[in-house]
């Protein structure tokens, strides 16, 4: 089911419904004075464009380009009474009647100039059918100059005839149609007259065409086993010059059907190769009226029924912005008042929400933003209570430590001492851990990434925890790769190998085994990775908590027994370094009881 069209939909029925009715009032105006000269202009704006396309393509046959046609383009646009326009067919402006014109003139194109392919349908509707028959088609000729000395002297100047048979002539004749000149047989071949056996001059340079199209027509028809008979005339005044005629085409039945598309696709791909660099280019022509033209156009029209259709139009496009306007800004003005009431503190304001066009995704996006801010509130005051409940605990033992030494009931010696010293170091503790975190989420956390061995950064973590595992009698052991390359910052890999280990050693039961192993893989994307699994053999992980273990505070242990529990923080900075690494980590359940912390670092140096 198609639903109602959006805002962009809506604007767009609206730029409708007014290019609608100023089509409609237009045409209404302009029916009546255009049906009387319709006609009449037609045929001669016909006869003129006719006149001056015909003149072009003279032109553009003579001419290797369009860049000096300013001068003709002039004259024509003077006797037509027109402003005449030539561009290649991306629009960039070739040549113009008038010189200051910056670029072609607006409007539909009249018509498209193609000189090459005038030519091309002219040979083939005219295969050569005598050795005095050009291969250069006749407009060409005549558009050329040094066309028409050619023909003159192909039919006075030439004394010798030199015959390569397309095919043997059987029994060395001649073929027919050969003038009474001296004539003879000749070894057939591809090198065309050089330019001092050509001449110089439009005659010579016109023989040269000449001779190169002949040439590549002759290798063509070979190649389609076209029977083809080519003429070498030599003359003392005349340029060497190179015929090819088609024995075949002369005869009463003329070309059969495969050599006649055999030709038709010779001549096309020979012309086209030769004469591309000899003629103009295929552009478009743009003819339009002149100023005087359409002043006298208006005044037919009439000043006054011109303007009442302007305020027609006028008038339907501020109703089509009213109407369009109203819809839209209707639920604009919900989204305004949900806002400031949202600025004045209350975040469980929404919007209602209707449709699916652009402001109704504006709508969605504003209560995601408040259900995201009002997330963030409820993570703030449960981080709030989390830190007052941290601090709350060694707070008071130290205010119980301080006031029993002052009324006498402890005795502050050494033991006294080392009660307030340990309550002291809790709160650093806690202290360092959530100015870590502050850090991370200012995105201010420093991470000094340099090459280096990841195995003797776990070594020296081992060896730092080592005195804690052996006064819990657990047996702290490494396993993997002795050396695992990858880039990262030891002292930050330290913090967090020592919070996994302090972990596994405080969950392990006296006699069991922590392990750390140092793995290297491949991803996916065939990236390398370096993998440091920390596993203990302790209570594990509940399934239900494995999601959990990496927030703020949490843990499994309801109770907060310090002994079982620690701060709650060291798994979220943890997370927070091994992502400023680019890495993750993962907690899961260890085969035969106990939990595996895996931490992915990029591997390589990079």
């Amino acid at each position: 089911m198609v639903g109602p069209p959006g805002l962009l939909g809506r604007s767009i029925l609206a730029s409708v419904l007014v290019a609608a009715v100023a089509s409609v009032a237009t045409a209404l105006l302009t029916t009546h004075a255009a049906r009387l000269s319709a006609e009449r202009e037609e045929v001669r704006v016909a006869h003129i464009d006719r006149e001056i396309v015909e003149r072009l393509e003279e032109y553009g046959r003579g001419q290797a380009s369009w860049s000096r046609a300013g001068r003709l383009l002039g004259e024509l646009a003077g006797a037509s009474q027109t402003k005449i326009a030539v561009t290649d067919v991306d629009g960039r402006r070739l040549a113009g009647s008038d010189q200051e014109q910056p670029s072609a003139a607006a409007g539909e194109p009249t018509a498209v100039l193609d000189p090459l392919a005038g030519l091309v349908a002219d040979a083939m509707a005219d295969p050569p059918t005598a050795y005095d028959d050009l291969s250069l088609p006749a407009s060409l000729l005549t558009a050329r100059p040094g066309g028409a000395d050619l023909r003159a002297a192909l039919r006075r100047d030439y004394d010798v005839i030199g015959v390569c048979p397309g095919l043997p002539a059987a029994d060395g004749e001649l073929p027919d149609g050969l003038p009474s000149t001296f004539a003879l047989v000749i070894v057939c071949e591809d090198r065309p007259p050089t330019r001092s056996e050509t001449g110089s001059g439009p005659l010579g340079r016109t023989a040269r065409l000449q001779n190169a199209v002949a040439l590549d027509q002759r290798a063509c028809l070979q190649r389609r086993d076209v029977p083809s008979a080519l003429v070498r005339l030599y003359g003392d005044e005349a340029p060497e010059l190179i015929t090819l005629h088609l024995p075949e085409a002369a005869g009463p039945d003329g070309l059969t059907p495969a050599h006649q598309r055999a030709w038709e696709d010779c001549a096309t791909s020979s012309l086209t190769r030769q004469l591309r660099p000899e003629v103009a280019p295929a552009a478009v022509l743009y003819v339009t009226e002149t100023r005087e033209v359409q002043r006298g156009l208006l005044s037919r029209i009439g000043g006054m029924r011109i303007l009442v259709a302007l305020l027609v139009i006028l008038a339907a496009a501020v109703l089509a912005s009213l109407l369009a306007s109203r819809r839209v800004l209707r639920p604009v003005r919900r989204l305004t008042a949900a806002t400031q009431e949202m600025a004045a503190g209350d975040l469980a304001t929404r919007v209602p929400v209707v449709g699916h066009d652009e402001v109704a995704r504006l709508g969605r996006s504003f209560n995601d933003m408040a259900a995201a801010l009002t997330a963030a509130d409820e993570q703030r005051r449960r981080m709030v209570s989390d830190v007052a409940h941290e601090l709350r605990t060694p707070l008071s033992n130290l205010r119980g430590y301080l006031e029993a030494g002052r009324d006498g009931v402890l005795e502050r010696d050494v033991a006294w001492t080392a009660s307030l010293l340990e309550e002291a170091i809790v709160l650093q503790h806690v202290v360092d851990d959530l100015a870590v975190l502050a850090q991370a989420d200012a995105g201010r956390l420093e991470v000094r990434r340099l090459p280096g061995d990841v195995v003797v950064t776990v070594d020296a973590a081992l060896a730092a925890m080592r005195g804690q595992a052996d006064a819990r009698g657990v047996t702290l052991v490494r396993r993997g790769l002795p050396v695992a390359s990858a880039a990262h910052d030891p002292l930050r890999i330290r913090q967090v190998l020592a919070n996994l280990l302090s972990n596994a050693v405080r969950h392990s039961p006296p006699g069991a085994e922590v392990s750390v192993a140092v793995e290297e893989e491949r991803g996916d994307d065939d990236r390398p990775w370096v993998r440091i699994e920390v596993a203990d053999r302790g209570e594990g992980i509940a399934p239900e908590h494995l999601a959990q273990v990496f927030e703020r505070f949490f843990r499994a242990d309801p109770s907060r027994a310090r002994e079982t529990g620690g701060s709650g923080l060291g798994l979220a900075i943890v997370e927070r370094l091994v992502a400023a690494h680019g890495g993750s980590v993962a907690a899961g359940h260890r085969v035969g009881g106990g939990a595996v912390l895996t931490v992915l670092l990029p591997g390589g140096s990079g």
